[in-house]
């Protein structure tokens, strides 16, 4: 299948962050994410890496997951893709994530496969990564992002939050206008 003129032009962008630049490979997801598009691309070392293309004005899509994936990279035991750079790219600036591929097969690929022993294993198995990641902790409850609300108790931020997603229904725009990520360095 062709690779998009948009995303040609972003793996391009990104693929200026390492020597010899970066090209596009068989690899793809067995499903796509709701926030982005992932491409499977390679470096001229034939490294593989995975790239996370977002629509124009997913900046702060973009940042968030750079940032979570930085914090959560911290934690030993947890299989985390280590981030190589981030920005925009292309004529209709697409925020992306350019980041290592991690090997193995989607769980949910695999729940069919699994016998009644197997499964509850598997389950406990991603419980316990589940509980390693929420080491992750903050003085205070609310977004990633150092520039996002922040509240003191997790009660006032589901409170604050409750109400965002109401008016996301009725149109109202839940957050201002995101931050772009900062260029690849």
């Amino acid at each position: 299948m062709p690779v998009p003129t948009t995303t040609s032009q972003v793996v391009a962008a990104a693929g200026r962050s390492l020597p010899g630049g970066l090209e596009v490979d068989s690899w793809a997801p067995s499903v796509q994410g709701a926030v982005g598009h992932l491409v499977g691309v390679r470096g001229a070392d034939g490294c593989p890496y995975a790239l996370k293309v977002y629509g124009t004005g997913r900046g702060r899509a973009a940042a968030t997951e750079f940032r979570s994936l930085r914090l959560f990279g911290d934690i030993a035991e947890v299989p985390v893709p280590r981030v190589l750079c981030h920005g925009v790219g292309g004529d209709a600036p697409r925020p992306y994530v350019l980041m290592t591929r991690l090997p193995g097969v989607r769980w949910a690929d695999r729940q069919a496969e699994l016998d009644g022993r197997q499964a509850p294993a598997l389950h406990r198995a991603v419980g316990r990564l589940l509980r390693r990641l929420h080491v992750v902790t903050h003085d205070r409850f609310g977004d990633v992002l150092d520039d996002g609300a922040r509240w003191p108790t997790l009660r006032e931020a589901a409170a604050v939050r409750g109400r965002r997603s109401r008016t996301r229904v009725v149109g109202r725009p839940a957050r201002g206008p995101g931050a772009d990520p900062a260029p690849c360095q």
